[in-house]
């Protein structure tokens, strides 16, 4: 598949089901319902995109020279010229998801796969470490705990 541009982003975009194209301070975005949850840059080369802040921070850590934090934890900028276009598209659909009205997101796409949203979840379900002994302390949101 090749490198994400524009037009490519354009035409996935378009594709999503009740999914529209409008501008927002000179820039072009997309909206489903009224609700913006993509747009491109001035110069076209990167697309922010709303994002879940677990999977914005994770793909932000993982990634920085493609990903970073384009407004306070909730829109994920993508450098196009360096993303892999299947995970764009993803994170596309997790957008379209985010803003869609829940009625439509459930009934019109099939449930996500993204890699990184997986990879965040499996981080914050990992069990806190515990010391061997007969007092092993772990921690319980943020209190010391000691278990026998």
């Amino acid at each position: 598949m090749p490198k994400p541009d524009e037009e490519l982003v354009r035409q996935f975009i378009l594709s999503l089901p009740a999914t529209t194209e409008g501008t927002h301070h000179g820039h072009p975005d997309f909206r489903v319902d009224g609700h913006i949850f993509a747009g491109l840059s001035e110069d076209r080369r990167t697309l922010n995109l709303r994002c879940d802040p677990v999977n914005l921070s994770f793909l932000v850590q993982a990634s920085p020279e493609i990903y970073r934090d384009a407004w306070g934890g909730k829109w994920l900028g993508v450098a196009l010229a360096r993303a892999k276009s299947r995970e764009v598209m993803e994170l596309l659909v997790d957008a379209w998801r985010l803003a869609a009205p829940k009625s439509l997101a459930k009934s019109r796409l099939p449930p996500p796969k993204t890699k990184a949203k997986a990879k965040a979840k499996a981080k914050a379900k990992a069990k806190p470490k515990t010391t061997t002994g007969t007092k092993a302390r772990t921690k319980t949101r943020g209190k010391a705990r000691v278990t026998k």
